[in-house]
């Protein structure tokens, strides 16, 4: 992301606000309907109350998409974005996400495909995944939301139809910046859609014969076809 504050589009006070709308437990913290939503889930899987899993997940995903964010730090999404005053946060939240990620609606940016890294490289990065023991979410990592992101880049194809009659392009890195918040936020979403075979990173160097200079001139190969299922 373009800044560490958790902002987007607008500010996340604004748009917690937004999405959770006049409800009115959520301007009372000493109520039992905010501490209900809020505490940790207790027992099995299987016990835990489907609605308020289900609250979180929505509710997570409107925000950062009206904040228009594609992925955002786990420490901000669990202690900042929701946070009531007095401190209070909602304990949940660690077992939503770790929900979401075993759902595949949230992927770590660092188990994603470096997109400049070498072929070699993305081919160990994929064989590793496959034999590394999942970890648990910790607060320095990127959570990346698959459905922003494949929103994102549908609304990116829409764009760029017009111009390109194929069903794939190449465009610059910076032209696709401009599609996101920033570029952190841009390179996260270019890791999933890497990962997906959606994208491929290319970098072309040419020489100048008068400045005796190399430019290296950085594009990206893009597929607009639909995403094939997991």
């Amino acid at each position: 992301m373009a800044s560490n504050d958790g902002e987007g589009g607008e500010g996340w006070e604004a748009a917690v606000r937004a999405e959770v709308g006049g409800a009115s437990w959520w301007d009372d913290p000493d109520g039992a309907d905010l501490h209900a939503r809020f505490k940790a889930f207790t027992g099995q899987r299987r016990d835990w109350p489907e609605p308020k899993l289900l609250f979180w997940k929505d509710l997570l995903l409107r925000v950062a998409r009206r904040l228009r964010l594609c992925s955002a730090p786990a420490h901000l999404v669990t202690s900042v974005w929701f946070a009531r005053p007095g401190g209070i946060t909602p304990l949940c939240l660690p077992q939503v996400l770790e929900e979401m990620r075993a759902d595949g609606d949230i992927l770590l940016k660092s188990e994603l495909i470096v997109p400049t890294a070498g072929g070699l490289y993305q081919l160990v990065k994929r064989v590793s995944q496959m034999a590394i023991s999942r970890r648990p979410i910790v607060q320095e990592d990127i959570l990346v939301f698959r459905s922003l992101v494949e929103e994102r880049f549908e609304d990116i194809a829409t764009q760029l139809r017009g111009s390109h009659w194929t069903s794939t392009c190449v465009i610059t890195t910076t032209k696709f910046n401009s599609f996101f918040y920033g570029r952190e936020d841009a390179h996260a979403a270019l890791c999933y859609l890497t990962q997906r075979g959606k994208a491929r990173y290319l970098a072309i160097r040419k020489e100048d014969p008068v400045e005796v200079h190399d430019f290296l001139f950085h594009f990206l190969w893009l597929c607009f076809s639909e995403f094939p299922h997991v």
